[in-house]
């Protein structure tokens, strides 16, 4: 409830005419929330949540607005922040969907990699399944 509150309180600095998207994806015990603030065709991050639920508390990571960096690939979109919290060098929200060539509806469940890099350059990648978020 309180992760709902800082999303709220994040659209709530945006003017009026701003929508959200996202994504809400899980697999293996994570649950990672994506939200973009969307104005016009353009969709720029606004708060990435990451839990899991054995952890306590249960959520680890939350990142906001510049914390979160955005980078459109060939065939997928990364949401990167850095994983300080979590005692890693960055944490990567991978999703198989090119933005501004595909339109997934609300509710549509696509893949998605939960990249956790540690210090050492290691990774652990988990496999997610992601839903799409879309408010007006």
């Amino acid at each position: 409830m309180k992760n709902f509150g800082m999303f709220v309180l994040a659209f709530g600095l945006v003017s009026g005419s701003a929508m959200a998207s996202g994504f809400r994806c899980e697999g293996e015990g994570y649950n990672v929330k994506m939200y973009n603030l969307t104005s016009g065709a353009t969709r720029k991050p606004a708060v990435l949540v990451l839990s899991h639920e054995d952890a306590s508390p249960k959520t680890l990571l939350t990142a906001k607005g510049s914390e979160i960096r955005k980078h459109n690939r060939v065939t997928s979109v990364q949401y990167v922040t850095d994983g300080v919290a979590m005692d890693l060098d960055s944490v990567i929200l991978q999703i198989s969907f090119k933005e501004g060539k595909e339109v997934i509806a609300e509710g549509d469940v696509i893949n998605g990699q939960l990249i956790l890099v540690g210090e050492d350059k290691s990774r652990e990648v988990v496999r997610l399944s992601c839903e799409r978020y879309l408010k007006n």
